[in-house]
């Protein structure tokens, strides 16, 4: 069995880069994806705050979503709010999206939801900088099902400007980055339920 803890509030927290955006209840969604999230920046003792606000998130350099987006979760001001963000130089990192009006903020034009990827390699021969602590090949390749049909469904993405740093094994994009403006964005086709959570309930 395990727990997880509440969400901090912002009080003490001043000096916290990172926001979580938390869209869970606009999804009407368990609220899995955010407690993974907070459950991974406790780990790296990073400090950060919990909004369900776009309009507050915007204040902090650095945004997470912790939820999935999907062409009802945000209103047309609020995208333009985060394409705006990102613009002007912050950093935004979300899963699973599937809302075409922020498709240009993340360097792709399409995406494709299956369930027979069971395998993700990170493009370390990239030498991006994200990927210099990759250096063992068990991190470097990482198992996500056992194969066939079996496997939990995974996004992936077309790239457009984006660049891919990580692929699932059918060579499709896992992971990709892509600058927008002055920012960054980030978009991963893994939920974070799946690649947290999941696992430690013996589920993955």
């Amino acid at each position: 069995s395990f727990q997880t803890q509440q969400a901090p509030t912002s009080a003490g927290l001043a000096s916290a880069e990172i926001v979580i955006l938390d869209l869970t209840q606009r999804n009407g969604s368990s609220r899995s994806s955010t407690n993974s999230v907070l459950q991974a920046l406790d780990i790296m003792g990073m400090p950060y705050v919990v909004t369900e606000d776009p309009t507050a998130a915007i204040s902090y350099p650095i945004i997470m979503t912790s939820s999935y987006i999907s062409s009802g979760t945000l209103a047309d001001s609020e995208k333009v709010l985060l394409a705006d963000f990102v613009e002007n130089g912050g950093v935004l990192v979300s899963s699973s999206l599937s809302d075409q009006d922020l498709f240009a903020v993340y360097g792709v034009s399409d995406q494709n939801r299956l369930n027979t990827r069971s395998l993700m390699t990170w493009n370390v021969e990239t030498h991006d900088g994200l990927l210099s602590y990759f250096d063992d090949p068990k991190e470097i390749t990482v198992s996500l099902g056992k194969g066939g049909t079996d496997n939990i469904f995974r996004r992936s993405y077309t790239v457009n400007t984006a660049t891919e740093i990580a692929q699932y094994d059918d060579n499709s994009a896992a992971i990709v980055s892509n600058q927008y403006g002055s920012g960054t964005s980030y978009l991963i086709g893994l939920s974070f339920t799946d690649i947290i959570l999941r696992n430690q309930m013996n589920m993955d």
